[in-house]
């Protein structure tokens, strides 16, 4: 906020004829920023009536009167202001929603069948026109003091599509051949809906703490589905169905006390405890333990038919079900599929931190380079990486490309990208893909560096830009 209050006094110190609003705002000591911007905003009629509701989630006093804002108070407030069907279903107006929101749910039905939503259109409870699905999103952000902070928010499931989307116009395809874009165009502010947030350091002390707030928040979307929001005047009621909850690996976990996770991959070729399995959905990462008469289910199986197949959706990854599936519409032996994986996460912090690190080392060992040492071919193959950038006019977050970045220091080891940032695997790729044009020559007498050259960059690019010409819940469906 003492950000915004700089820019502010800028426009003011450049601008004589600002408004009152603004120098009043402008005015404001940037220690003071957090509080009194709220004051001033307030009074110009600049913040939106929501009413913040509290909760006591534990005995502990910081844990008393917690505030948070319901789902449902964003929906009524929407509702009443007409911005309910452009902000949350990416549409002109009630009508058109209706009958987007009934072409979302036959489609929907032709997938899940078996989802309770329809059982309770059948007993006339709820009317699928009227009937909003929306994801809910878990995140980690930093505070002011970058401290870890938690954050849960909700969004539509449906939206306008993607920038390729809409340049291609896919939007303007009749309804019964149109994707019904997803959720991607718009600023956040207008389409994500902050539920509450809480720092790190109080939840991993008392993580019951974390699970009382989402209780919380999953008791009123049940409300939401079950009763629903009338608006002021009494002539419209919405519902919202949360469909499914949307974090990276590590939020998901925590969010479903899941005991089956990436974090139990065994360490070792054996283990005296056998791993139980690494994934919520399948079993795959079990190793054998004959005592129970399990059979090993590799992890690593990439072939067409893997083991791990089979077993979706046979166990459940928790001891008791997660406080965020309390009140959802799924049978229980679908709660697996409740939690969703993010595909950016998956590619730019998985699978590309292996492919790149492994491609580059095997580029570094195999091609025919001048220097003959290790070390002195890494500073070849930085500079080259600070000449691609350069050429590129890219600013990347590693300006640096060594051992340390492939977490790479010896010939016997396996490389991984040590970075964290996804838009980092996103230039390496990039990089990845320069340098194989450039030696592809050399490249083409080795199996090994020919197999590199089908999966770099340029294909999975290709793959992305097909999904986001084309993404909508029309492909996913």
């Amino acid at each position: 906020m003492a950000h915004v209050v700089g820019l502010a006094a800028a426009e003011v110190q450049e601008n004589p004829h600002a408004t009152r609003a603004m120098q009043e705002f402008a005015s404001i000591r940037e220690r003071d920023a957090e509080q009194r911007a709220h004051v001033v905003l307030e009074k110009h009629g600049l913040t939106a009536p929501i009413k913040i509701d509290t909760v006591d989630l534990m005995d502990a006093k910081r844990f008393k009167s917690f505030p948070y804002i319901k789902f449902s108070t964003w929906v009524k407030y929407l509702l009443d202001t007409g911005r309910l069907p452009r902000q949350l279903c990416a549409c002109e107006n009630l009508l058109s929603m209706e009958v987007k929101l009934e072409e979302f749910w036959r489609r929907y039905e032709s997938i899940h069948p078996t989802h309770e939503i329809f059982a309770m259109r059948d007993a006339g409870t709820v009317d699928l026109r009227h009937t909003i699905p929306v994801y809910s999103h878990s995140d980690e952000g930093r505070s002011l003091k970058k401290q870890p902070l938690w954050l849960l928010s909700t969004h539509g499931a449906l939206g306008r599509g993607t920038r390729a989307y809409l340049k291609k116009q896919k939007d303007k395809v009749p309804l019964k051949r149109c994707g019904l874009g997803l959720n991607f165009c718009g600023h956040t502010w207008s389409t994500n809906f902050l539920f509450a947030s809480m720092l790190r350091k109080l939840y991993k002390k008392e993580p019951q703490a974390l699970d009382n707030l989402v209780r919380v928040y999953a008791q009123d979307m049940e409300d939401l589905l079950v009763n629903g929001v009338w608006s002021s005047d009494g002539s419209f009621r919405v519902h919202c169905c949360h469909i499914g909850t949307k974090a990276d690996l590590p939020a998901l976990a925590r969010l479903g006390n899941m005991k089956h996770t990436f974090g139990n991959v065994p360490k070792a070729a054996s283990s005296k405890k056998p791993c139980e399995g690494i994934c919520w959905m399948c079993c795959a990462g079990q190793e054998s333990n004959p005592r129970l008469g399990l059979g090993a289910i590799p992890f690593e199986d990439t072939s067409g038919k893997p083991l791990w197949e089979g077993t979706l959706g046979q166990c459940d990854a928790w001891d008791q079900t997660p406080p965020i599936l309390e009140g959802v519409p799924l049978h229980v032996d679908d709660h697996w599929q409740f939690f969703k994986t993010d595909v950016w996460h998956n590619l730019h912090l998985g699978l590309a931190k292996h492919w790149v690190a492994s491609s580059l080392v095997s580029m570094l060992e195999n091609l025919d380079l001048p220097m003959t040492s290790m070390d002195a071919k890494f500073a070849w193959l930085n500079q080259e990486y600070k000449s691609f950038c350069q050429r590129k006019r890219i600013s990347p977050h590693c300006e640096e490309l060594g051992r340390d970045t492939l977490n790479w220091y010896q010939a016997g080891s396996c490389p991984l990208g040590a970075w964290n940032k996804g838009s980092q695997s996103t230039h390496y790729m990039m990089f990845l893909e320069d340098l194989c044009k450039s030696w592809s020559a050399e490249m083409q007498g080795d199996p090994l560096l020919r197999a590199i050259v089908p999966g770099t960059c340029l294909n999975i690019q290709l793959c992305f830009s097909f999904l986001f010409s084309n993404i909508g819940w029309f492909w996913l469906l």
